[in-house]
């Protein structure tokens, strides 16, 4: 839970929040897990540029 409030900056579980405000979150979470593998590539140029990441 923590890792998805880091990463999304909202609160998971909260008494005023709905099911449909946690929409989209698990997509966010996959695809910030993507970019990390990407980061931590040992072949430089297989790691994505700063352009790249800003877009995710």
């Amino acid at each position: 839970m923590v890792l998805v409030e880091l990463l999304t900056g909202r609160k998971v579980f909260s008494h005023d929040r709905t099911e449909s405000d946690l929409d989209g979150i698990d997509e966010h979470v996959k695809c910030v897990a993507k970019l990390a593998k990407k980061c931590v590539n040992l072949e430089g140029k297989k790691r994505p540029n700063m352009k790249e990441v800003k877009e995710v």
